[in-house]
């Protein structure tokens, strides 16, 4: 084993010296420590070879036929690929114009001929560690660069969820609000009407049966608001939570219609509308089954209290050109104007108006639907003028996205 040699070694020289002897001796040193080297003997050739390559290092003799070594010099540090490559001037011209000439043009060190062993390998190690640590410290600021990006978008997407907490914050606040204010009518309703009920009751010789049929309707509405709030405000939490389980299948649509809308027949009669369904029998829609009565029956009820006595609601559908189907409710009810429609489907604009028979109504089961809608990638959208009526129109898929 030859402890001289120092075999861990790494990097690329190039030599560009025309003295043979010279090159024998500084190549035989070099290699004997481990570099991997590039011979030349003149410039012309040194450049030709830096067209295609990039060594570690370059040894570079000043005085060769043709091209001197500091013309080479500067067309290296002129060229943005080759200009970080560390040059050092071999040479016997030891005159101090022409060591300050050889810095001028870019070289970072000097080795003077006849050169000694010891000084060569320590003059090209140093050039080599300085290398090593350039490309050391480029990998871990490269490393801290991407870090640091990584970080950027961590804080970016925790800026972003924490936009979105404050808003699904917000928006659940006030969804809570408004539910808590719209059932204190009902609920009181219920506590005071089945209170005069028990008292009509408990006299029964004072109380003919028209007033306790009349009572038990009038809590039958009021159980019904609180029904449909309450559901309302179920599939809204389950949807802002994500534990809403959505099934969608193919599904008839007609029977799923009739079975969402079957609790308001008594509130149909007792406004004298009249509701038309059509509906092909054969008709069918993918979705999931009770997210879609959910929409139906808001809708439903919407056109309901905005439907003045002796109107009409017409529930159709139809199949349109991009594989979906188009579900139409159209009353011929009070309408709205186009302020009021823009602030649909928005919780942070109040809607509520009373019906036209004072039917409560604050705006959440329009939110509600638009929700269930776009779980079906699917789209809502209303034209309305006042005093002619309303259609809510569902786009909904006929088959899996």
């Amino acid at each position: 084993m030859k402890s001289n040699k120092m075999t861990e070694n790494t990097g690329s020289i190039l030599i560009a010296d025309d003295n043979p002897r010279n090159l024998q001796l500084i190549s035989t040193l070099l290699k004997d420590r481990g570099y991997k080297l590039y011979i030349t003997t003149s410039g012309e050739n040194a450049i030709r070879f830096l067209a295609d390559n990039q060594p570690d290092l370059i040894l570079l003799d000043i005085m060769m036929p043709g091209m001197s070594g500091f013309e080479v010099c500067r067309i290296i540090k002129n060229d943005e690929l080759l200009s970080e490559i560390p040059v050092i001037f071999l040479t016997a011209k030891n005159d101090q114009e022409d060591i300050i000439a050889g810095f001028e043009a870019g070289a970072v060190d000097y080795i003077i001929k006849p050169f000694y062993a010891h000084e060569v390998l320590a003059r090209v190690s140093a050039q080599m560690q300085i290398i090593q640590t350039k490309k050391i410290l480029a990998e871990k600021n490269a490393a801290l660069e991407q870090i640091n990006k990584c970080l950027l978008e961590a804080k970016s997407k925790i800026e972003n969820h924490a936009e979105e907490l404050a808003a699904l914050n917000a928006e659940k606040n006030k969804f809570f609000s408004i539910i808590a204010h719209d059932l204190r009518g009902p609920l009181a309703g219920l506590t005071g009407l089945s209170e005069l009920l028990f008292l009509k009751l408990e006299n029964t010789q004072e109380t003919d049966a028209e007033e306790i049929i009349e009572f038990a309707k009038m809590l039958h509405d009021s159980s019904l608001q609180v029904f449909e709030l309450l559901e309302n405000l179920l599939e809204w939490a389950q949807i802002q939570m994500h534990t809403i389980s959505f099934q969608p299948e193919k599904t008839p649509l007609r029977q799923l219609i009739i079975n969402a809308i079957g609790i308001y027949q008594n509130d149909l009669k007792k406004k004298d509308l009249t509701l038309s369904i059509k509906v092909n029998e054969n008709e069918t829609v993918f979705g999931d089954q009770a997210m879609l009565k959910a929409i139906f029956r808001n809708l439903t009820t919407n056109a309901i209290k905005f439907t003045p006595k002796g109107g009409a609601i017409e529930i159709k559908a139809g199949r349109t050109n991009d594989q979906k189907i188009k579900i139409q409710f159209k009353d011929s009810g009070i309408g709205m104007d186009k302020s009021l429609i823009d602030k649909l489907f928005r919780l942070d604009q109040k809607v509520s108006r009373a019906g036209t028979e004072g039917e409560v109504s604050s705006g959440i089961g329009l939110i509600l639907c638009k929700n269930l809608v776009d779980k079906h990638n699917g789209s809502i959208g209303v034209k309305s003028t006042p005093g002619k009526g309303t259609t809510f129109t569902v786009n909904l898929p006929l088959i899996a996205d």
